[in-house]
């Protein structure tokens, strides 16, 4: 593809940047990312300073199995560090280190449930190494089930004893929230280093980092080079046989190929859609959470706050993580109701670390997120994500981000790269081009 090819991304978080970021290295010069938040990038991805230090308000962890993001950390000269290990602690006060089960399996079950585990994984392969809408269509049968009553149905016991607090610590849903399987089952080998399938008979090896410098840090430097237009909200986009029209800031700005890195149930305010596309984008849902940050004394280090793992408790905590090990400064991650406002959220916090037998000090930072798109069961298993990969290329555009990719920042990050690649590369696929 001509390199001179003009391409516009809307959005400017992890899905949006890598993506701008490949076409940088693939030769492309004309590239305008238009970013609707002011002075910043990163989407999620958000580090701002608390009381002397820097601390996330949104993105916290990079996993093992993270692998395009520790590249894009190495290169950026960023480093990371073991975040603290983290322990349960259920109503009763009671506690024990993260991978360690209530009541430990006999080997023999261990070994089946184990066995059990990789042949799902075997099973469901193709949606592991692509994206969402890889997954053929045994694997949506089986994965539109609820990721709680999929484990249950499978005899996962550790996965379900270990691993399901982990990924709603991750914001993958409270039980009750009935999230499909299919984002659950993608997510597992990021958990392991290598994509070691073994390491999950122990998920007390699961690595958790954080990036010293912050995750914020890591997007202002790979924007840097690029041309990221910041505090521009887009109008409309209008896609003709003749090219591209992009309203934004004022601008008519003419392009070859849009990619939308923006929520795309957004996008139906401003994009000419077709049918489908309104069909498709109008079914995306989301997840209402909240992440605080606080100062707080007398609690341990990192806890899921077991008691708290479920819609009853929405507005609550389910994980408190001291952020940096010299000061007590702690990452509080749970669901918000709808209604509850963040003066009710801090509320809860301070009464939640009062019941620990600590205390808060000074003011909580609550930072309120729409989080998580994704499909429910009926349209997973109708094949939504399918549909939406379909549609890549036509009338010259194209989707990244977390519908297409999953939730995390290096689902989105590998996936972007890898549509680009594949798309804009020297050996582009038969696309959809201009249908």
């Amino acid at each position: 593809m001509d390199r001179g090819t003009r391409i516009v991304i809307i959005g400017a978080g992890p899905a949006g940047l890598s993506a701008a970021d490949t076409l940088h290295g693939l030769g492309y010069r004309n590239i305008t990312v238009l970013e609707r938040s002011s002075g910043r990038v990163g989407g999620k991805c958000l580090t701002v300073e608390f009381q002397g230090q820097k601390v996330e308000r949104g993105a916290v962890f990079v996993l093992a199995g993270n692998a395009a993001t520790e590249a894009l950390l190495y290169r950026e000269g960023l480093t990371t560090r073991a975040a603290c290990p983290l322990t349960h602690i259920d109503a009763a006060g009671q506690t024990r280190p993260f991978g360690v089960p209530k009541s430990p399996s006999k080997l023999l079950e261990k070994t089946a449930e184990y066995a059990r585990l990789g042949a799902l994984l075997v099973k469901h392969r193709k949606l592991i190494a692509g994206g969402l809408g890889d997954a053929d269509a045994g694997s949506l049968r089986d994965l539109a089930t609820p990721m709680g009553e999929w484990v249950k149905a499978h005899r996962l016991r550790s996965l379900e004893e270990l691993g399901l607090p982990l990924l709603r610590a991750f914001g993958f849903g409270l039980d009750e929230q009935k999230i499909p399987a299919l984002y659950g089952m993608k997510v597992l080998p990021q958990l392991i280093r290598g994509r070691d399938v073994r390491a999950l008979w122990d998920l007390s090896r699961i690595e958790l980092r954080q990036v010293e410098e912050g995750y914020g840090e890591l997007w202002r430097r790979v924007a840097r080079p690029l041309n990221v237009k910041t505090g521009v909200a887009v109008a409309g986009i209008e896609r003709a046989p003749s090219g591209i029209t992009v309203l934004a800031g004022g601008e008519a700005i003419r392009c070859d190929h849009v990619i939308l890195a923006c929520p795309l149930d957004e996008a139906l305010s401003f994009l000419d859609v077709s049918p489908e596309e309104r069909e498709l984008f109008s079914a995306i849902r989301w997840l209402s959470v909240f992440q605080a940050v606080a100062r707080v004394e007398g609690i341990g280090e990192a806890l899921l706050l077991d008691k708290n793992h479920s819609l009853e408790a929405a507005g609550h905590p389910v994980t408190a993580l001291r952020y940096v090990r010299d000061e007590p400064l702690y990452y509080l991650f749970g669901y918000r109701p709808e209604g509850l406002d963040e003066e009710a959220i801090e509320a809860n916090i301070r009464a939640d670390v009062e019941g620990l037998g600590g205390r808060v000090e000074g003011p909580v930072g609550v930072t309120s997120w729409k989080y998580f798109p994704h499909y429910e069961s009926r349209e997973v298993e109708a094949g939504y994500h399918g549909r939406l990969e379909g549609l890549q290329g036509k009338r010259h555009t194209w989707y990244v981000g977390e519908i297409m990719a999953n939730i995390g920042v290096d689902s989105a990050v590998t996936y972007a790269r890898r549509l680009v690649d594949k798309a804009f590369g020297d050996k582009p696929s038969r696309g959809k081009g201009s249908k």
